[in-house]
């Protein structure tokens, strides 16, 4: 039975003992580029709105707190037809769209992602006919299925994938610099 007091010094021990893989420099370097140099996300339709409509309201109702602003905006809201709410509509998919294109132009600067494994090549062949098969199976049990047969496909067929696997890897590791 554990009692109600915790070690900390085991925690820490246990918690330094336990290896963690650690994300691969790309990876690293990937993601840091695209939090600095992303583009901001596109305001959501109500956003737009709420941001278009609330000095309006806080002009009408000067001393009312933010809460109760929100609520006189949304239901002004819930009381447009769709045709009203359509130029709100148009607003975010504009930028919407022009927030992808322009997150993907700094993709196209990104160094390449690590290629897959063997495993994941072979997952991404068989998936949609174990799919197929089973069509009533959840994505979890459709992956359970395929690590079950990967671990019983035969070494000559499992050499396939790794060797294409391999082949990919010695590819990525030649033009991309950040690999030791």
């Amino acid at each position: 039975m554990l009692s109600g007091r915790v070690n900390i010094s085991a925690v820490r021990a246990f918690q330094t003992s336990i290896s963690v893989q650690k994300a691969t420099p790309t990876a690293e370097l990937r993601k840091t580029i695209l939090k600095e140099q992303s583009p901001r996300r596109p305001p959501s339709v109500y956003a737009l709105f709420l941001k278009a409509l609330m000095p309006v309201v806080k002009s009408e109702y000067p001393s009312a707190k933010f809460g109760e602003l929100s609520k006189k905006v949304n239901e002004k809201w819930k009381d447009m037809s769709d045709f009203q709410k359509k130029p709100y509509y148009d607003e975010a998919q504009r930028l919407r769209k022009e927030y992808y294109s322009a997150r993907a132009e700094i993709e196209k600067t990104l160094p390449p992602k690590r290629p897959c494994t063997g495993f994941i090549l072979y997952c991404n062949d068989v998936r949609p006919h174990v799919a197929a098969e089973n069509p009533m199976l959840k994505a979890t049990e459709v992956a359970r299925v395929l690590g079950e047969r990967w671990k019983t496909l035969p070494f000559e067929k499992k050499n396939k994938y790794l060797d294409l696997a391999a082949r990919n890897l010695e590819q990525w590791k030649a033009r991309n610099i950040f690999v030791k």
